[in-house]
């Protein structure tokens, strides 16, 4: 069984997205940078990382070469860890994941918002969280068992309604104690980390600006530095992209 991570979080100064790592160009627009983690659930140390500048559909072929590199088999399962964003799941459905799980600290965002429209008072809110982080909470009952009427609902504000919908939409992602007792994670610290440490410190330093190849290449190189088995040795790598003249 294997794990794969692929989580939106964002980096730089531009606007909140839900789909990658932002970083910021010389122009001062976005750029994003797609980030996955893929390791046998056995021994998560064997992690292979994987990051890039590109579109959802060029990701898709980096990703299948990235389960290749781990060791994937054809009838090996696949479990899927995101935040949920649209072209994650499409492409989960075309790698063969097995079950897609929604990253719990995502999920749990929505039910606050859900809970402050039931009126639910600041420490009950918190406690429901505390119990959903850990796992304890399955979607389907939580929803079934809290949600008012259509014609209540309807009298939400816009956020709330939108936060059940979100739910709604993804409940088959959140049975969470079932996940917790397979052993699967339901939550995105091993690739929030990798956001963190291996791109944004260097990516996000102050007064930085990228090219979207410059990003591209960063990208990719701090990856290839962070993984524990490397997919390619780096002076093969190196002949790759500048091969020695004809003699």
């Amino acid at each position: 069984m294997w794990v794969i991570f692929t989580l939106a979080t964002t980096l730089g100064r531009s606007a909140q997205h839900e789909d990658a790592t932002v970083t910021t160009t010389e122009r001062g627009n976005g750029i994003e940078v797609k980030t996955a983690v893929v390791y046998p659930q056995e021994a998560p140390t064997e992690r292979f990382r994987l990051a890039e500048v590109c579109t959802a559909d060029q990701w898709l072929p980096m990703m299948t070469g990235a389960l290749r590199v781990g060791g994937v088999r054809q009838h090996d399962v696949l479990i899927g860890v995101s935040d949920g964003a649209i072209w994650i799941e499409e492409k989960f459905k075309t790698l063969g994941v097995t079950k897609h799980v929604l990253d719990v600290f995502h999920s749990a965002m929505y039910v606050d918002t859900v809970m402050q429209a039931l009126g639910h008072p600041a420490e009950q809110r918190a406690s429901m969280r505390r119990t959903w982080l850990r796992g304890d909470v399955s979607a389907q009952w939580w929803l079934n068992t809290s949600l008012p009427s259509a014609e209540q609902q309807r009298q939400w504000p816009p956020e709330a309604i939108a936060a059940v919908r979100y739910l709604t939409a993804r409940v088959d992602m959140m049975d969470y104690p079932t996940y917790r007792d397979n052993g699967w994670p339901i939550g995105s610290g091993q690739i929030e980390g990798m956001n963190k440490s291996v791109i944004g410190s260097r990516m996000k330093g102050s007064g930085m600006h990228w090219s979207r190849p410059g990003a591209s290449r960063m990208a990719s190189l701090r990856t290839f530095r962070s993984n524990r088995h490397a997919p390619l040795a780096l002076d093969a790598l190196r002949h790759r992209a500048f091969p020695s003249p004809a003699q």
